[in-house]
């Protein structure tokens, strides 16, 4: 294993020891030819590089832990019945969203519905809840990592409660805000449907199993909390809008919106006639936004 700290580095070092062939068969994708599992470093190569690597010999009734973000792979010595699975810790939340950085900087998609994880914890956090326990016993378990959560948190929903306001400004009136529950059945279905992609390239679904998120078609990472979509192009595709109309999570919206209402017609690109005002379907307005994120504030002053 190789800790986390040091993943930059073993990426630069793959890129240098890597046959250069097996590097274009993946596209110069160091991560993707490890997911192969056809790739093995001897450890002295590792250590002589710098890198801090921890071996271990796993024997019968043996549990081996890695850390989030470790890098690690092994291999059987004999004859075996081995299991792997994952699972998430009280403090996996910032590490995850770290992963999702990096999935999207790999054009990679994000089906996990994350943001509808993130969202809740904020809700639960501001009663004074958790997941497993309430949130003053994991206060005293771990201080330090409890505030570092917290700490993730506010920033997360600052995050949003920005990107919402900028959304307001850069729309004006043009902008109408409603919640999912709210909105038409020809929308609730184009957003179920984006619910359900199929990743291309290999094949296999996959699907977001909540029922309730929805793909960006930027950045192909399921968003729960707000999507940005056009009625006029939903309307205009009818039962193909999911292919062809598009939706813009909170993050990318100031990229795309503006210029994705388009069709070919007779091998041309043109645009979609008619009014393109945008809708987001939000479950948090401004309001219970600036709210949760002022509680979850006094809650971080509090441990500090």
């Amino acid at each position: 294993m190789v800790p986390l700290e040091q993943r930059d580095d073993f990426e630069a070092f793959l890129n240098a020891h890597l046959n250069p062939m097996v590097l274009r068969a993946a596209n110069g994708d160091v991560w993707k030819v490890l997911e192969s599992k056809r790739v093995y470093f001897p450890t002295p190569m590792l250590t002589d590089s710098g890198f801090k690597v921890t071996s271990v010999r796993q024997g019968v009734g043996d549990f081996v832990i890695t850390a989030p973000g470790a890098i690690h792979a092994g291999f059987n010595s004999g004859r075996n019945v081995a299991s792997a699975s994952n699972f998430a810790f009280f403090n996996w939340l910032r590490f995850a969203e770290m992963q999702r950085v990096r999935a999207v900087a790999r054009s990679k998609a994000v089906l996990f519905p994350m943001e509808k994880l993130l969202t809740l914890s904020c809700q639960r956090l501001t009663k004074g809840e958790w997941w497993f326990q309430d949130a003053a016993a994991l206060r005293d378990c771990n201080p330090e990592d409890f505030k570092k959560d917290v700490r993730f948190l506010v920033d997360y929903m600052a995050e949003y409660k920005q990107a919402a306001l900028d959304i307001v400004v850069a729309h004006g009136t043009d902008l109408a805000m409603l919640k999912p529950e709210d909105v038409d059945t020809d929308v609730r279905a184009f957003l179920k449907a984006g619910a359900e992609q199929k990743e291309e390239g290999d094949g296999v679904p996959h699907v977001e199993f909540s029922g309730d998120g929805t793909l960006c078609s930027d950045c192909n990472v399921v968003y729960w909390l707000a999507i940005i979509v056009c009625p006029t192009c939903i309307k205009h595709f009818g039962d193909d809008a999911p292919f062809y109309a598009k939706k813009h999570c909170w993050r990318c919206v100031a990229d795309g919106f503006r210029t994705g209402h388009v069709e070919t017609f007779a091998g041309r690109k043109r645009r979609v006639k008619g009014s393109h005002k945008p809708l987001l379907v939000s479950r948090l307005y401004p309001s219970a936004t600036f709210s949760i994120w002022s509680r979850l504030q006094l809650i971080l002053e509090r441990l500090d």
